[in-house]
């Protein structure tokens, strides 16, 4: 499942579109390495500069920290499977268990789901191969820093990788794969996205300003309020500060401080106080129910469950057919998209074409919500058979076309394989299948008629052929792949001599 990149070529030739060459760069957008402050730049402005400040600031939110590691240790832990010959199936399994120089496929795909989930610039993976050109020999898969990752725009070679040593290497489109799960439609932009990170940014830096103001109070450094005090004097309250540190010094507090006492020399005077909140939380803030709509906006931005992230919140929270429902669509947006991102590329741009990819993950909640619908859908045929509104046969084919009866059980059903009943010679009973003349080549004039009907029926004729088809192609791929695998170990020879 090799892409040509003829085709593609051909196609940039026909488009209306320009592409850049392989300079790199964002279009009109200046990339500046000046110093930025603690705010984030805006999406598109400084790309390079918003990626490093993005890795810089997800891990201070331990909410959103967490978050990117859960999601990046279920795209790890999802099972896979090969489908081809035996022999090359079993290769490829050993190549990508070996992915990122023999870490292996797990923290491969950690790596690469964390770049995917924090980068605007997305995430890279180096499709290494035994030699230059797409025909080459796949050896393996690394992942590919997205930080020394720049986008040139160019179809024939789409990124500039500057290694440790500062050398710049220009990939091309053989050896690079990028992921994004939402590329913006911003022409100048090179297939840029705006990450999961991104999308919750000022849902995380408010929790994280939240989390470090109740810190640095319960440290004891945090100034909350400017106290305006009469009847005492200044002297008197710093005394009394001091005297209350080195107590708790003593006593081994680190964390709480116990309110400062201080005393007046008259006991007659009248001590009033004044304070103004410098940094106070509103009085509106209710912790618990902005971190509810936080866990919900990450589930959002991420593209997963609530329950992915937090055990869901009582209360009233909709019917079990809502939440049913929400799950199916939270399964199509996270890791279903992220399950077709890989195998759209390693089946169509890595993989041998006769070597299928594909994620053999289970998921047991959605098969029970599936058998579900299956049951119901199953129920109303029923009260459309029983009240005469489709035949049986309209009935299978409903079925059929609904995906709850494979094609080959519905043909199975058409021919009856279980056969005709004809006595033999000898008076035992045999079975006759669709088409078959039994030994002998002599059937009794009732199973005669029957075979002379069949064999006027159109339907027999294009059972007949369809299966006639599907035993060539059979025999027609099994001959390909054996034909292939002996092309590709001739042209790995050759190559290797060559070298």
């Amino acid at each position: 499942m090799t892409m040509d990149f003829g085709e593609i070529r051909r196609l940039t030739q026909a488009s209306v579109q320009e592409f850049p060459d392989a300079a790199g760069g964002f279009g009109h957008f200046v990339i500046s390495l000046a110093a930025v402050g603690d705010m984030i730049p805006k999406w598109g402005e400084t790309p390079i500069q918003r990626d490093q400040k993005l890795r810089d600031f997800y891990p201070t939110e331990y909410w959103l920290a967490s978050t990117v590691s859960s999601l990046a240790a279920r795209n790890g832990a999802f099972s896979w499977t090969l489908e081809g010959p035996p022999r090359t199936c079993d290769h490829i399994q050993e190549v990508l268990h070996m992915s990122d120089y023999g870490a292996g496929w797990v923290q491969f795909m950690e790596k690469v789901s964390a770049d995917l989930y924090t980068q605007d610039n997305g995430a890279f993976i180096e499709v290494i191969r035994d030699g230059k050109g797409a025909a080459a020999p796949f050896l393996g898969l690394a992942h590919l820093d997205a930080g020394r990752c720049i986008r040139t725009g160019n179809k024939e070679y789409p990124v500039i990788y500057t290694d440790r040593e500062g050398n710049q290497h220009k990939m091309a489109w053989y050896q690079i794969v990028d992921l994004t799960d939402m590329p913006s439609p911003v022409e100048t932009m090179n297939g840029m996205q705006m990450c999961a990170v991104s999308r919750v940014l000022r849902a995380g830096q408010i929790m994280r300003d939240v989390a470090m103001r109740t810190q640095e109070k319960l440290t004891g450094r945090f100034a909350g309020a400017l106290h305006i005090v009469s009847g005492i004097t200044m002297k008197m309250i710093q005394d009394a500060m001091v005297q209350a540190q080195e107590e708790s010094q003593t006593r081994g507090r680190m964390r709480y401080q116990p309110p400062v006492i201080a005393g007046t020399l008259d006991p007659s005077a009248e001590v009033k106080v004044a304070t103004i909140p410098l940094a106070d939380i509103p009085e509106s803030w209710n912790s618990e129910e902005e971190r509810k709509w936080f866990i919900a906006v990450l589930a959002l931005g991420f593209g997963c469950e609530y329950q992915d992230l937090a055990p869901l919140p009582g209360g009233n929270l909709g019917t079990s057919q809502q939440s049913e429902v929400l799950h199916l669509k939270a399964k199509g947006r996270g890791p279903e998209l992220f399950q077709k991102l890989i195998t759209h590329h390693l089946n169509f741009r890595v993989l041998p074409q006769n070597v299928t990819f594909k994620f053999d993950e289970r998921d047991f909640e959605s098969e029970r919500i599936e058998a579900g619908i299956k049951k119901d859908r199953a129920e109303a045929i029923k009260i459309y058979i029983e009240s005469g509104a489709v035949t049986p046969e309209v009935a299978r084919q409903i079925m059929e076309d609904d995906g709850d009866l494979k094609h080959e059980y519905l043909e199975m059903m058409q021919r009856d394989v279980t056969g005709d009943q004809v006595s033999g010679d000898e008076g035992r009973q045999q079975e006759v299948e669709e088409g078959v003349i039994p030994e002998g080549g002599i059937l009794p004039d009732e199973d005669l008629g029957k075979l002379e009907k069949q064999v006027k029926d159109p339907a027999y004729w294009e059972r007949q052929t369809r299966r006639f088809e599907r035993e060539m192609v059979e025999e027609a791929t099994k001959l390909l792949e054996d034909i292939g695998e002996r092309v590709r170990k001739r042209l790995t020879r050759e190559i290797r001599a060559n070298e």
